[in-house]
């Protein structure tokens, strides 16, 4: 879970908090400009799927907080 700026403030399991967490809030953010016409709150922010080989890490912006996890 990281916090409106960004930075993780906290993290379970195999998420980390690295360098990617700024990542995370900059990608659900950009995604959110996507629909500017959509009203900003949790039921119409995106949900941002990426997609490995090995994973898939889902992203989403919750009262300005980004949470991400691995399925």
């Amino acid at each position: 879970c990281n916090d409106p700026s960004g930075l993780c403030l906290v993290s379970k399991g195999n998420m980390s908090c690295g360098n990617e967490s700024g990542v995370y809030t900059s990608l659900v953010r950009l995604a959110s400009q996507l629909s500017p016409n959509q009203q900003a709150h949790a039921a119409n922010a995106p949900l941002v799927t990426i997609e490995t080989d090995n994973s898939s890490i889902l992203i989403k912006e919750y009262d300005g907080h980004t949470v991400a996890f691995t399925v």
